[in-house]
């Protein structure tokens, strides 16, 4: 039992020094007396033992490739790209603990839905390059220098900009509980007022259709009435054939009576 609690604590931390190292390992394998994994990334191997864990993968960092040449990248690249593939040198800073607790806190929210989640190479660096809040790059020219927690200037003012907004609605409604009374109402007042919209809106549809349909109906029973009664003599009969007459020649004959004149036509009524 002991040997067992002693691998188990081995392994876990195995795993942890491992991914300080860039490291991401498969599943253990169990043998007689240890276990065994490798890395995902570069196929270091790792044994675990009850009295030490070994191997190249906690050992050594992880040596990774470029995505488009596979040179090794260093531990500044970290887009998967390097510094020739990538064409431009990347604005990086050190991360803060703020940082650092933030990709802890993701890493474990990650791996409580899938144990297996594999860590990106930004992730277990030691550095960042883009905004923790909104993802967009810093640096000059970018979004500028970040702050402790990670964000840059337009996400500062975007966050200020916010807080004197709510300041001014708390102070509208007269202290910080009545807002938050109002908020809890309107939370449970919003969905009732969409069903409400959208019980109108079917309503509003559906008498549109009825009068829409009464209408074509109307249309019909007028032109059958006067159809009726047109059929009904014989002279009516005649009249009615010779204008169906006439427009099936207008239709037949359209093109021709529309035909832009062309310039040797003249010349062939002139002959």
């Amino acid at each position: 039992m002991r040997d067992k609690e002693k691998i188990k604590a081995n392994l876990e931390q195995s795993i942890v020094v491992a991914e300080k190292l860039g490291h991401k390992l498969k599943k253990f394998e169990y043998h007689t007396d240890y276990y065994s994994a490798f890395c995902a990334r570069c196929s270091a191997y790792v044994q675990v033992t009850s009295s030490e864990f070994s191997g190249r993968g906690v050992e050594e960092i992880c040596q990774q490739l470029c995505e488009s040449c596979k040179k090794p990248l260093t531990n500044d690249d970290l887009d998967g790209k390097c510094f020739e593939c990538r064409g431009n040198k990347l604005t990086l800073y050190p991360k803060t603990s703020f940082v650092r607790q933030k990709d802890a806190s993701f890493i474990e929210y990650c791996r409580k839905g899938n144990p297996d989640y594999e860590l990106s190479i930004e992730t277990t660096s030691d550095f960042y390059w883009r905004c923790q809040s909104c993802a967009r790059r810093l640096g000059s020219g970018y979004q500028g220098e970040p702050d402790e927690r990670g964000y840059c200037q337009s996400c500062l003012n975007s966050e200020i900009s916010y807080a004197k907004r709510k300041a001014d609605a708390i102070e509208a409604a007269g202290g910080l509980k009545i807002w938050e009374r109002k908020r809890l109402v309107n939370k449970i007042l919003t969905p009732i007022d969409y069903i409400a919209l959208i019980i109108g809106f079917l309503f509003f549809v559906a008498f549109a259709m009825l009068i829409l349909v009464s209408i074509l109906t109307a249309i019909y029973r007028l032109l059958k009435d006067f159809f009726e009664e047109w059929t009904t003599s014989g002279e009516n009969k005649i009249i009615s054939i010779v204008v169906v007459i006439a427009i099936t020649w207008c239709i037949v004959r359209w093109k021709h009576l529309n035909k832009r004149p062309l310039p040797w036509d003249n010349d062939k009524e002139l002959r």
